[in-house]
């Protein structure tokens, strides 16, 4: 009808504030622990997912060490610093496609220049050289997507939520130096497309491999589940593994066969 105008796109602003909501509302009712994401989401997480936050919008205000957390994490190259989560109750962490936003500060703060390609927070971007004890559950819809400058071809979820497990131990005999991989679909409500997931181990020198698998066959893991087989390779050797929820949960042991 004349007069009638279309409504408005949202802008990417709004579109990235929508998506960390709903983010934080799916979160709500998902356990008891707390949820490690940048300090700014705090309220969100508090309030709209009910669920603790490690850092909060108070900042440093509330001490400097729950405020530098979620940076110490995302900043590292060693896995290890996965620790952090234990260390605060944290059985989620929430990534951003906004997370670099504040780097410059904070990497003042650490006593870093940047963070570089192997840094937990760009491998979580890219979906890349995984930890195993941390499994994606959630993902923003396709209409969640972070067009930083309205027109990105490849535009980011908004949100990623991933959940800190122990991990199912897979173990093969191998020799020294050759590589474990392991090969997953995962597909996630709302996401229309499957992500393909590889882990990766080298073999250690006493002539064996072990690899930390987050993600089980027998059920869904939040809003994702594994579609097919999981595959494994090493070497000459190659097949396919059942992963129980329960070996993941309990970190099990589970040995491979070529």
């Amino acid at each position: 009808l004349k007069g009638l105008r279309a409504p408005r796109p949202e802008s990417p602003q709004l579109v990235w504030q929508r998506g960390v909501r709903e983010a934080a509302a799916w979160l709500r009712g998902r356990g008891q622990g707390a949820v490690l994401a940048q300090w700014d989401l705090g309220h969100a997480l508090e309030w709209v997912g009910e669920r603790r936050s490690v850092a909060t919008n108070f900042g440093s205000y509330l001490g400097r060490e729950p405020f530098l957390a979620p940076w110490r994490v995302l900043a590292s190259e060693d896995d290890i610093a996965l620790e952090e989560l234990d260390r605060w109750g944290a059985t989620h962490l929430l990534w951003t496609s906004r997370w670099r936003r504040n780097e410059e500060p904070l990497a003042v703060s650490l006593g870093i220049e940047r963070l570089g390609p192997e840094a937990l927070y760009a491998r979580l971007e890219r979906l890349e050289d995984l930890p195993g004890t941390l499994r994606l559950v959630y993902e923003s819809p396709a209409d969640l997507r972070d067009r930083v400058h309205g027109r990105d071809s490849q535009p980011l979820p908004v949100a990623r939520v991933f959940e800190r497990v122990p991990g199912a131990l897979l173990e093969l005999a191998a020799e020294p130096g050759e590589v474990l991989r392991v090969d997953l679909r995962l597909r996630i409500e709302g996401v229309p497309q499957d992500l393909q997931l590889r882990l990766e181990q080298v073999a250690l020198e006493e002539g064996s491999v072990r690899l930390r698998l987050p993600y089980a066959t027998d059920g869904r893991m939040g809003a994702a589940r594994v579609v097919g087989e999981v595959r494994w390779s090493c070497g000459a050797s190659s097949g396919a593994v059942e992963v129980p929820e329960a070996s993941v949960r309990a970190g099990a042991s589970i040995l491979l066969k070529g």
